[in-house]
């Protein structure tokens, strides 16, 4: 976790200096290392997790540039929101991974995602 805890000081840095484009995935990674807290601690870790990936979404959508950090950021919230108990959300952060995964022409990891997702919710 240290060298994980380096990595998002440094890009907290470049944001912090105008690196705009650093933005979308210095959010991502301060969501990923709270979804990595929240696998060992108490469900208000996890609800800064999801609110961290709400950031790294909004981050990702605001220049509309980035289509693959974006749908990232939809896969990785929605299985926080699983781990959390939010299937409903969970499901819709899927969902709209899959359609910007789709977009952004990732066939197989579409496929994967399809599948994983019908198993978690029993349908497409």
């Amino acid at each position: 976790m240290r060298n994980a805890d380096r990595v998002i000081k440094a890009c907290s840095k470049l944001v912090s200096e105008g690196c705009e484009n650093m933005s979308p995935t210095f959010e991502l990674l301060k969501a990923e290392r709270h979804s990595q807290v929240f696998s060992k601690a108490a469900a208000a870790t996890g609800e800064k997790a999801v609110d961290c990936f709400s950031s790294a979404i909004r981050a990702a959508e605001a220049g509309n540039i980035f289509p693959h950090i974006r749908a990232l950021a939809y896969e990785r919230a929605g299985f926080a929101m699983l781990r959390a108990n939010e299937r409903k959300d969970a499901e819709a952060h899927l969902c709209r991974a899959l359609e910007l995964y789709d977009e952004w022409g990732a066939t197989r990891k579409v496929q994967a995602l399809e599948a994983k997702t019908l198993r978690l919710f029993g349908r497409d």
